[in-house]
């Protein structure tokens, strides 16, 4: 009887483990891969929703501050092919061990600031207003553009045509 009883606890545990993981493990497409928290797959990486939600968010600001309207699908659409693309750039960028200095993002910045003709704090005002962004996060932009052009050039060919391609290897959730 003890044997029956032992077997019986054992059995019901594991059933309770597989019934727990079958629950909690919703996951979908690539083996590892939570559709909950990743909106797409692009090679091994996953572009995190919560990365995504703070795009729209930035975008969403933007067409807020023009007073434009915003087709939401459409928006949401852009906001992830530009993730993908520079998803595709970046792990291009590391296999290749193409970086961007800080100093590089820098330079590049007070370029900008000279461009404008305005002072520093006035560009950083407009890119406040416009997009909801802080410095450190425009700075994120330009080591972005920064990257592209430098993956560009070690293509060879025009980026937007290597990205045509790589695409058709990426998986989309949403």
């Amino acid at each position: 009887m003890k044997k029956y009883l032992s077997f019986f606890i054992i059995a019901s545990l594991i059933l309770v483990g597989v019934v727990f993981f079958l629950i909690f493990s919703k996951k979908e497409g690539k083996l590892g891969f939570n559709n909950k928290r990743y909106v797409a797959l692009v090679g091994k990486e996953g572009i995190k929703r919560e990365d995504f939600e703070k795009e729209i968010s930035k975008k969403k600001h933007f067409f807020n501050w023009a007073k434009q309207e915003i087709d939401l699908s459409s928006l949401e659409k852009d906001v992830i092919d530009t993730m993908i693309d520079f998803e595709l750039v970046n792990q291009y960028a590391k296999e290749k061990n193409i970086t961007v200095g800080e100093g590089e993002v820098i330079k590049r910045f007070n370029q900008l600031v000279q461009g404008s003709g305005e002072p520093e704090e006035k560009l950083l005002s407009k890119i406040s207003q416009m997009y909801g962004m802080k410095k450190t996060d425009y700075l994120e932009v330009l080591k972005k553009d920064i990257l592209k052009e430098k993956v560009q050039e070690s293509l060879g060919m025009p980026l937007g045509n290597w990205l045509e391609e790589q695409r058709k290897k990426v998986s989309i959730v949403r």
